[in-house]
């Protein structure tokens, strides 16, 4: 089953990923001609995975374009990653260091509707508000101004773009160093800096890559953990409920 909403491609930003085909082989590309009838990616089929989404909908309606949705898949399913990779011309290395923007997607009675957030982090609303990228980037992503502009900055955004997972009635944005973020799971709206009814610590670290355990403590449990770093490094293990206590 395949979904899609009525959006133009042109009116997608354009990347640098968006110029001619490379020399590669695989099942996702297109010969070019000869006898070898060599295979080439055609990077317009990848580009729109690193292009900057401007719009935030709000329960839009899609269609199935093969197959149909069937009428009896009723839930939401989200998903995180990065959605803006682009500010004033400046692009990230690598798409992970892009800002995370939760999709949410409402299956009911056969149909199924998108809605899609930003998460609202400290470090977003600054860049957003100053038009350009004020952090540098775990993966290389450098902030504009150049070797002395970068060289003593150790500061990190937290970009909260890694996980997303339902923790009682919150919706949690993941980012592997540094604490998770709350969302409203109707709206996507974000609450802020979640620390786990005092569990954690401002700025400690919360895996993005949680496990649930469906039960055999007599309940399911999320277990995950945090680390660290230091000259004494340790690893905190967690385990928490994910239904409500009688």
């Amino acid at each position: 089953m395949t979904l899609t909403p009525d959006r133009s491609p042109a009116a997608v930003p354009q990347s640098p990923a968006d110029s001619g085909p490379v020399p590669v082989g695989g099942a996702l590309g297109v010969p070019v001609g000869g006898a070898s009838q060599e295979l080439r990616f055609d990077r317009g089929r990848w580009a729109s995975a690193f292009r900057n989404v401007d719009s935030e909908l709000t329960a839009v309606p899609l269609q199935a374009t093969r197959g149909t949705i069937p009428a009896a898949l009723n839930g939401t399913l989200y998903r995180n990653g990065p959605g803006r990779l682009e500010r004033a011309g400046h692009w990230v290395h690598h798409p992970f260091d892009g800002d995370g923007m939760i999709t949410a997607l409402r299956f009911e009675g056969g149909g199924v509707g998108l809605t899609n957030r930003f998460v609202r982090t400290e470090g977003w609303q600054e860049e957003e508000d100053a038009g350009r990228y004020l952090y540098r980037g775990v993966f290389g992503t450098q902030k504009p101004g150049g070797p002395l502009a970068n060289a003593f900055d150790v500061r990190l955004k937290n970009i909260a773009n890694t996980h997303v997972v339902k923790l009682g009635d919150q919706l949690l944005a993941l980012w592997e160093a540094s604490s998770p973020h709350a969302l409203d799971p109707e709206t996507l709206e974000t609450k802020g800096i979640a620390l786990l009814d005092g569990v954690l610590k401002p700025g400690e670290a919360f895996s993005a890559h949680p496990r649930f355990d469906p039960g055999h403590h007599g309940a399911p449990r999320m277990v995950t953990f945090g680390v660290k770093s230091g000259p004494r490094s340790t690893i905190r293990l967690m385990e928490f409920a994910t239904e409500a206590l009688d």
